[in-house]
């Protein structure tokens, strides 16, 4: 494992980024003792990966949208979900193999990038706050998160499979009418761009009638 990914491994995966879990992974006796020792969360990290300090300091830097992309999937994605910590058992586990999924829905094959704009524009919508468009933790046969059974699928699909229809059947026989309908929307909203865009052009370049 190189310096890069040890950093992430002790700061994003194992959650070894505040003076409590610090304390409790070195066995000082209090939070306060490890700040003392350590002075700085890189501190610690330096000692841990056997880096100095400022090379420490600029590594974490040059993580930092890493880290923040580590962390969004953590809270959206695992965090609250007690199924998902069972059958995955750990968050980094969880968190590679959401990495090596297609961006596109399982089942529809919808990118990810196509209703993420039809949300973003309230061409699509849901009274569900949490839609927003991006793709959706989805378990096959309903039953157990793991990595054999779960896949990733717009909220669409997600919302109409349930456990009466096989993830098979779904994708051979209702998610290719998903698959039409999201396209269509996407390409009426192209087509409407275009034609409001070629109208501002014209109007911009062509004379004002004198008075």
């Amino acid at each position: 494992m190189d310096k890069e990914e040890q950093y992430l491994d002790i700061y994003s995966f194992r959650k070894i980024n505040s003076w409590v879990e610090i304390a409790k992974a070195v066995g000082m006796s209090s939070p306060e003792a490890a700040e003392k020792k350590y002075k700085t969360i890189d501190g610690y990290i330096s000692e841990q990966i056997g880096l100095n300090l400022d090379d420490t300091v600029e590594l974490g830097k040059k993580l930092a949208p890493r880290i923040a992309e580590i962390q969004y999937v953590y809270e959206s994605r695992f965090y609250n979900n007690e199924e998902r910590k069972k059958g995955f058992g750990e968050f980094k586990k969880f968190y590679q193999w959401y990495k090596k999924q297609p961006r596109k829905c399982f089942y529809c094959r919808t990118s990810e990038d196509v209703t993420a704009d039809l949300f973003k524009k309230k061409i699509l919508s849901s009274k569900k706050g949490s839609w927003t468009g991006g793709l959706e933790v989805e378990r096959k046969d309903g039953l157990t998160y793991n990595e054999g059974n779960c896949v990733l699928a717009c909220p669409l699909c997600n919302n109409a499979k349930s456990d009466l229809i096989s993830s098979d059947d779904f994708k051979n026989y209702i998610a290719s009418g998903i698959r039409k309908y999201q396209g269509a929307k996407y390409r009426k909203d192209q087509r409407s761009a275009l034609i409001n865009g070629l109208l501002n052009w014209g109007k911009s370049i062509w004379p004002r009638k004198r008075a």
